[in-house]
């Protein structure tokens, strides 16, 4: 055996060589967490460009400061899907949103999408952006729910807690494109703050413009 076939299993057997797997929703791990099993990806790290006031993902230090896209996740997302053995359902995105404006540029997204719906995985897409539609086609190759964020059927309320969000009316004709196409959607009343989005009638539209 050489020199380097020796430093070759010595690095094997301390596990330099271990295989990347999709990451598992951190969440799932907790007792208090009621959801099934799950991977998740994040595309893009810093602070989401939508700037919503009520974003709890600010408060991880991966999440602050300038957006940051991980442009290696093109080539990474491909050992992952091929590491990961067994088929769960893969969200994008807990801490940040996939489809927010850097997309359209670096499109770090669809280019996971397109690789795990290859190796077959379930996707969960939680989004506020009405970019979601341009990956309809992907979303028809594998198991799909997507799920758009609504909080207020009014503009002036949606500015104030999320200024740089598309407008809600964008946002429902996205959801109405993507089940037309019989994809599985979900609308997220979430967060509901007192005194600013919680008008029960506003509420009660969100709902009628949904059914």
């Amino acid at each position: 055996m050489g020199k380097d076939d020796g430093a070759l299993t010595e690095a094997k057997s301390a596990g330099k060589f271990r295989r990347k797997r999709l990451p598992v929703f951190n969440s799932s791990r907790s007792a208090l967490c009621t959801c099934p099993p799950k991977y998740n990806i994040n595309p893009y790290l810093g602070r989401c460009s939508h700037n919503c006031l009520y974003c709890y993902a600010i408060k991880f230090p991966s999440f602050t400061g300038p957006i940051i896209p991980r442009l290696k996740l093109k080539e990474e997302i491909l050992e992952m899907a091929r590491g990961t053995g067994m088929r769960l359902p893969v969200m994008l995105s807990d801490s940040t949103d996939p489809y927010q404006p850097l997309e359209k540029e670096y499109e770090l997204t669809r280019a996971c999408l397109e690789t795990l719906s290859k190796y077959e995985f379930p996707l969960l897409i939680v989004t506020k952006s009405d970019l979601v539609v341009r990956d309809i086609d992907i979303f028809k190759k594998t198991p799909t729910v997507v799920s758009i964020t609504i909080t207020t059927c009014r503009d002036d309320i949606s500015a104030l807690i999320e200024p740089n969000a598309p407008k809600p009316h964008a946002r429902f004709t996205a959801l109405k494109k993507i089940a037309d196409e019989n994809i599985p959607t979900v609308i997220r009343i979430d967060p509901i703050i007192p005194t600013v989005n919680s008008d029960l009638s506003d509420l009660k539209q969100i709902v009628s413009k949904a059914s």
